[in-house]
């Protein structure tokens, strides 16, 4: 037998989903893609200091150290998307790296968001490119 508080639960989670609204594939990798601009994850230059969404091992360098770190790592155009968060529902759209020799080329970043485009930010974890649902630019991957 169902009790009242599951009833009560399924309830509020049905009205609340319902409210939410849910952005389009095009809208996450645009906001995704202006994201990385905003905090210098490119070859532009990035927002003002007290505009950027802090990592979370920020905090143990200087300002300069994470920019210079962040500075044109990643390559401005998405390249693929996971129709989830890594922790619950939502976006993740996958950046590859720039030519580097630290990191493996198989992996890159990933910009997380909720499914309205809430709370976005960066992931803490490499992404291995083969995990998206879905690959972008088709076109620049066969050019390489």
């Amino acid at each position: 037998m169902v009790n009242f508080c599951q009833i009560f639960l399924s309830a509020f989670l049905l009205v609340n989903s319902s409210d939410i609204k849910v952005i389009s594939e095009t809208e996450a990798i645009s906001l995704a893609e202006e994201f990385i601009v905003k905090n210098g994850y490119t070859q532009k230059p990035a927002a003002e200091k007290n505009k950027l969404t802090p990592e979370l091992y920020d905090k143990l360098i200087t300002f300069e150290q994470v920019m210079k770190l962040r500075h044109n790592s990643l390559k401005p155009k998405a390249y693929g998307l996971i129709k989830k968060r890594r922790t619950s529902q939502g976006w993740t759209i996958v950046f590859t790296r720039t030519p580097n020799k630290e990191f493996n080329p198989d992996n890159g970043r990933g910009v997380s968001m909720n499914l309205d485009g809430t709370n976005i930010l960066m992931e803490p974890i490499e992404f291995p490119l083969n995990v998206v649902d879905k690959q972008l630019n088709i076109e620049e991957k066969l050019e390489k």
